[in-house]
């Protein structure tokens, strides 16, 4: 009994065909029984002003523009896929990624217990969203239109 091409090629190279096969075969396998994230693709906008011993300021732009990013627009944009599962779109990672110092007890130069300048009274960073203070600075999770301020007063 003859065999047809094809078989012949598969059993004379048989490591060959499996080198090529088997990853395809493992990638489709993973693409169907792989749990899925809930991705989503977002536009989102979050108001973002500053309260600076009286002072407002803008953010510089030097940053390479990431998923969180500022257009000199005074908004925090998302603009991404967005794991509605695993969010992990944060205020300290948008102000990691345009370089300000940003924790507890800082905002660019003015750490807690520092003086404004016309004043003897130490003040604090405090953080508002959506008009309420709120203390996970590192950890909140940006939710479109989230109205942030940072205040050192």
């Amino acid at each position: 009994m003859k065999k047809n091409k094809i078989y012949n090629f598969l059993e004379e190279y048989w490591f060959l065909s499996l080198i090529i096969w088997w990853p395809i075969v493992l990638f489709i396998f993973m693409l169907i029984f792989s749990p899925k994230a809930e991705l989503k693709m977002v536009h989102w906008h979050m108001p973002i002003s500053y309260d600076l011993c009286w002072d407002t300021r803008e953010l510089n732009d030097e940053w390479k523009h990431w998923k969180i990013h500022w257009h000199n627009d005074w908004k925090i944009h998302i603009e991404w896929n967005v794991n509605m599962l695993n969010r992990t779109e944060t205020l300290w990672k948008f102000m990691d990624s345009a370089k300000i110092p940003f924790s507890k007890t800082q905002i660019w130069k003015y750490k807690n217990g520092d003086n404004c300048p016309w004043s003897d009274k130490p003040w604090k960073v405090k953080v508002l969203i959506n008009w309420k203070e709120n203390n996970e600075f590192r950890n909140y999770v940006l939710n479109d239109k989230d109205k942030i301020k940072i205040i050192f007063k």
